[in-house]
């Protein structure tokens, strides 16, 4: 079943500037590091994650990153997330707001068709784990802000399920959430107890 059109809700600015295939064909390399967090090359070659070994801080200095395009739902890439490989630095590009969009909803849409439940976290990597597992996902890029929470609302899915991180900013985000949401869908919460990482 094809998700129906009423979930176009991140590709509604006029003169939307997009990343080309041909840029992110210059990050298209697996690193060891993807392998670390369990992600496969099925879902690097899906969500085209790539390594970007020469990214520039503001300050210029020079930080290893996985590279991850964000999409919008026509399959459009807005931009590009990094994170380190060495510590746990986010980049976004300044002129991009993040909380626009949901990272892995057109994804999901793609992956799953017309599903119930949709899975929402706070990295992408926990997005991109439950994928794996056979659960439609999104990704908040933190704990998710009012303009988020209005993407969530306008998404097929009856059901959410919140599973922000087990930290007093995730309990913080998920109540908020919950708030925000609960008359619009069925609101279940998962507590995400994870191993620390690199």
């Amino acid at each position: 079943k094809v998700l129906s059109t009423p979930t176009r809700i991140m590709d509604t600015k006029v003169n939307t500037n997009y990343i080309s295939d041909n840029e992110l064909n210059k990050y298209a390399y697996y690193h060891p590091y993807m392998y670390k967090r369990y992600l496969t090359n099925d879902i690097i070659d899906e969500f085209d994650i790539g390594y970007d070994k020469d990214f520039k801080l503001s300050n210029g200095h020079i930080t290893p990153c996985l590279t991850f395009p964000v999409r919008d739902l026509t399959g459009g890439t807005r931009f590009i997330a990094r994170r380190s490989i060495d510590g746990k630095m986010y980049n976004y590009p300044v002129n991009i707001n993040k909380s626009d969009f949901l990272y892995g909803l057109y994804e999901s849409n793609k992956i799953f068709g017309d599903y119930p439940c949709l899975y929402v976290c706070e990295s992408m990597f926990n997005a991109l784990t439950l994928i794996q597992w056979g659960k439609p996902a999104v990704a908040l890029l933190g704990t998710g802000c009012n303009n988020q929470y209005e993407l969530l609302k306008k998404v097929n899915a009856r059901q959410l399920v919140i599973c922000l991180d087990n930290d007093s900013s995730g309990i913080r985000g998920t109540e908020k959430l919950k708030e925000a949401l609960q008359t619009y869908k069925i609101i279940h919460v998962m507590k995400i107890c994870e191993e620390k990482t690199d």
